[in-house]
């Protein structure tokens, strides 16, 4: 049921905004759509917005609740209820801090692009991961598949934010570090330690 939810999310992207929707898509491996994207400043609760933020909830939130072990879900729909539930508040929760400190203290274009270019990766992320949740939950159910493909969209994610903002970055690489540790890294061990 779940699975059909996030076909069904990819095809009104795919049907209200062909074109953006291929631009997410393929964003790893082609230069300049997220870049162009971040100079046009989109709307954040645009319905093309709404659509792709839902998709990426519910895979990441699929993602988690497919690494819960089974003698940890006793009711299905509830425990995934609760994961959805996490996994929406605390990017909602991300978003809005990333929104209200560019804003509040008007920050420059370069760290709006960093945040656009975050956001706009992880999109990608999702839209790459759910085949792979597809995969793993209906054939190849392998941990270190699951793990490893994962950890390489990570991976992909984090090399193309940096490249892409590698002078804001080195220009201010403590604040960076420390960032990268409070708001991408801490949440992932925060998960692991959930889990076990």
């Amino acid at each position: 049921m779940l699975f059909l939810v996030g076909f069904i999310l990819l095809f009104f992207m795919k049907l209200y905004k062909p074109s953006r929707f291929l631009g997410y898509s393929i964003s790893f491996f082609t230069r300049g759509f997220i870049e162009k994207r971040a100079e046009e400043k989109p709307a954040i609760f645009s319905t093309f917005h709404v659509l792709i933020f839902s998709f990426c909830a519910l895979t990441l939130s699929l993602f988690v609740y497919t690494l819960i072990p089974d003698n940890q879900t006793k009711n299905n729909l509830i425990s995934y209820v609760y994961v959805i539930l996490f996994t929406f508040i605390y990017l909602i929760i991300r978003r809005l801090i990333d929104y209200s400190f560019s804003k509040l203290l008007d920050l420059s274009n370069y760290v709006r692009y960093f945040i656009f270019t975050k956001v706009g990766y992880l999109y990608t992320l999702s839209i790459w991961l759910f085949p792979i949740l597809i995969a793993y939950n209906y054939g190849y159910k392998n941990n270190y598949f699951l793990w490893g493909s994962f950890l390489i969209l990570i991976a992909i994610r984090f090399g193309l934010v940096f490249y892409n903002n590698k002078k804001l970055i080195i220009k201010h690489l403590f604040y960076f570090i420390l960032y990268l540790c409070a708001l991408e890294i801490a949440p992932l061990f925060i998960i692991l330690k959930i889990l076990k």
